[in-house]
């Protein structure tokens, strides 16, 4: 019998947003208990879903404020577990944001 020692990288759920002001958003998810760091990443809705080479900006506390975002802009938002050695998570499904108005 072959038994597999594949370590999992899960990736994180229940991704949500609250507090977003005109230039940042508080993001907050269930990690995994694989590891404590995370990767954000926000682009425009309707850019390429992002590869499992896309880098986006690390995050090692959870709720993650994501500040110098544009004001009155949508966005679409991606997470992911990142677990050393073992590689990275998949991206979350995306969540869409709206800052709020300039001025």
């Amino acid at each position: 019998m072959v038994q597999s020692c594949a370590v999992t990288c899960p990736s994180p759920t229940a991704v949500t947003s609250s507090n977003i002001t005109a230039t940042s958003a508080v993001l907050n998810w269930v990690g995994s208990s694989a590891s404590n760091q995370y990767e954000v990443y926000a682009s425009a809705p309707g850019t390429a879903v992002p590869s499992a080479t896309t880098q986006g900006t690390i995050a090692t506390t959870i709720p993650f404020v994501l500040n110098n975002l544009n004001c009155g802009t949508a966005y679409t938002i991606y997470v992911r577990t990142v677990c050393g050695n073992n590689g990275n998570s998949a991206w979350t499904s995306p969540i869409t944001i709206t800052t709020l108005p300039c001025g």
